[in-house]
């Protein structure tokens, strides 16, 4: 049975981290699967106020691009994380969406995305634990919080500028995730 797989792309740009994103869909591509890969950097998504005090009412008051990406999230049985890392974490564009996505999380009544597994693919020109632990705790508090597998993680290091192209090691690294999601 084929997998319905969503990748929130955080990146500002095409360079490192698209290439990782076609290796990966490149390993997950199967007859049986289906890929949608959102490009925040290119939607109108904005940070959420919301309306009440209590979970019920806490329907965003925005109606923007998020609300092209619920219903694919929403039955998604995958969920790729894509970002370069800035100041030790995920892009905004990304923190943005994911704000927004659990927010609807917290209003579903049915719970749809609990049963969902997660794959981290970040692009990095450190690569000292020093700067990646960061976006790791950040991972590993979305799959504790939201009871979520994890396929696994990719983190292409020593990439400084849009241009230089992750190392081989890495995009292989990445299609070989795309392809556990078989």
């Amino acid at each position: 049975m084929g997998k319905k797989i969503v990748i929130l792309n955080g990146s500002t740009n095409k360079g490192n981290t698209s290439v990782l994103i076609e290796s990966f869909k490149e390993g997950a591509k199967s007859p049986d699967n289906e890929i949608k890969c959102f490009h925040l950097q290119e939607m109108d998504i904005r940070g959420c106020i919301i309306k009440g005090p209590n979970a019920a009412e806490n329907a965003c008051l925005f109606k923007d691009d998020i609300d092209k990406i619920y219903p694919f999230y929403k039955e998604a049985d995958v969920v790729v994380i894509v970002s370069p890392m800035y100041f030790w974490s995920i892009s905004g564009h990304l923190r943005c969406a994911f704000d927004r996505l659990f927010l609807m999380e917290e209003i579903d009544e049915n719970k749809s995305a609990v049963a969902k597994t997660c794959a981290l693919i970040i692009s990095s020109e450190k690569s000292s634990n020093m700067h990646l632990d960061p976006v790791q705790d950040f991972y590993a508090s979305i799959l504790k919080e939201t009871g979520w597998g994890d396929v696994g993680k990719v983190f292409s290091t020593g990439v400084s500028d849009i241009e230089s192209k992750s190392n081989p090691t890495d995009v292989e690294a990445a299609r070989k995730l795309g392809e556990l999601i078989k």
